[in-house]
C-alpha cells in the first residue's frame, strides 16, 4: 500500500484516541495528523502532529478542513465524532479537495443517523425491531416502561426511562421531538459490520455490559442467528464501509434498536480479535485487496482500563 497523509478528528474521544492507536502502529502511513475541537485532552499532547479545529456546526469548519488538506497534501480524512459524520453526510460530501473522507455509504448515514428512519428501514425490511412512537404524534407507548430517546442523538446521552404514563407524560411535555421505544429486556449485543467493495461481510458479536455509555466488558460470541440477521441489515443497507449495529435478544427474539454509521468504541477490540475493519476500509479506499479475515475460535472476554496521563510543563 502507498505511504498516506491521514488526519484523525476527535482524537480527544474514546474512538477517536483507540484508532489513533491502531494507526500508529501501522506501516503505511507517511504522516498521522490528529485533531480536536480543543487541545485539553491526552491525545492533543502524545500525538506528534496537533491540529484544532472548529466544531462542524461553526461557519469556519470547512475552510479549516480544506487548509489542514492544503498544508498537509492529504490523502484520507477520517472523523470520528458523530457531529462531523453527521455534517458529511447531510451535505453529501465525500471528499475535501483531493482528500477522501473515510465513512460509511450514504443510504447507511441517513438511515442510521435518524433513530426512528432506523425503525422504520427495519420494519420495511421484515427485520425484529422494538415498537417505537413519535411522541409529537400523540400516541401512547405499547407498554411500560419505555425508552424515551432523540431520534437524532449521539449514544446514551439524553435517554431516559417512562416507567409509568406519569413519566411519560413529563417527558413528552419536555420533549415533545424525542421518541418513545418499547423497552426490550435480555442481553444487549454490540456487532460490528463491515462490507466492502466486493460485497463480501463480515461480523463480529459481542454480548456486553455498558459502563458510562459505552462497553466497559464483553465477550466474544458465535451466533448464527444473529450473524444471518447481521447479513441482512448489510444487504439492505446497501452498506459499504463499516458500521455497528445494537441489539437485545431475550426468549422472544433478537431485537435491533440502533444501527451506528460509524466506527465504534470497540474498535480496537475488534482489532485485537482479528476484525480490521479499520485497516479493510484503508485498503479498500487504496483499492487494494483487503486481508483475510480470520475469525478467533476461542472464548474470549475483555475488558476496558483507563489510564492517568500527567504532563509536566
Amino acid at each position: 500500500m502507498k505511504s498516506l497523509n491521514i488526519l484523525l478528528t476527535a482524537i480527544g474521544g474514546d474512538i477517536g484516541f483507540s484508532v489513533y492507536k491502531i494507526l500508529r502502529e501501522q506501516n503505511f502511513i507517511n504522516n498521522l495528523i490528529c485533531s480536536d475541537i480543543s487541545s485539553n485532552n491526552p491525545g492533543a499532547h502524545i500525538c506528534k502532529i496537533f491540529e484544532i479545529l472548529p466544531k462542524a456546526s461553526e461557519d469556519s469548519y470547512l475552510t479549516a478542513l480544506e487548509n489542514l488538506v492544503k498544508k498537509y497534501s492529504l490523502d484520507l480524512i477520517i472523523p470520528l465524532s458523530e457531529a462531523e459524520l453527521r455534517y458529511f453526510s447531510k451535505n453529501r460530501i465525500r471528499n475535501i479537495l483531493n482528500a477522501q473522507i473515510l465513512m460509511a455509504s450514504q443510504k447507511a448515514t441517513e438511515i442510521g443517523f435518524d433513530k426512528y428512519a432506523t425503525i422504520q428501514f427495519l420494519k420495511n425490511n421484515r427485520l425484529s425491531y422494538p415498537r417505537t412512537i413519535k411522541i409529537k404524534s400523540g400516541k401512547k407507548p405499547y407498554s411500560y416502561p419505555c425508552i424515551i430517546k432523540n431520534p437524532i442523538g449521539c449514544g446514551n446521552k439524553a435517554t431516559f426511562i417512562a416507567e409509568n404514563e406519569e413519566d411519560f407524560n413529563f417527558y413528552s411535555a419536555k420533549f415533545p421531538g424525542y421518541i418513545a421505544q418499547q423497552y426490550i429486556s435480555g442481553d444487549e449485543y454490540t456487532c460490528g459490520v463491515y462490507r466492502g467493495r466486493d460485497k463480501g461481510i463480515r461480523t463480529i458479536i459481542f454480548k456486553r455490559e455498558l459502563q458510562g455509555g459505552i462497553t466497559g466488558h464483553g465477550a466474544l460470541i458465535h451466533d448464527a442467528r444473529i450473524e444471518t440477521l447481521l447479513v441482512k441489515v448489510a444487504e439492505n443497507l446497501e452498506l459499504y464501509g463499516s458500521i455497528n449495529v445494537q441489539l437485545r435478544m431475550n426468549d422472544s427474539g433478537i431485537y435491533i434498536f440502533e444501527i451506528n454509521p460509524r466506527f465504534s468504541s470497540t474498535v480496537l477490540f475488534r482489532h485485537k480479535l482479528n476484525f480490521k475493519d479499520l485497516i479493510w476500509s484503508i485498503q479498500d479506499f487504496c483499492d487494494e485487496e483487503i486481508d483475510k479475515y480470520e475469525e478467533e475460535a476461542k472464548p474470549v472476554e475483555f475488558y476496558r482500563m483507563y489510564d492517568e496521563f500527567i504532563l509536566y510543563k
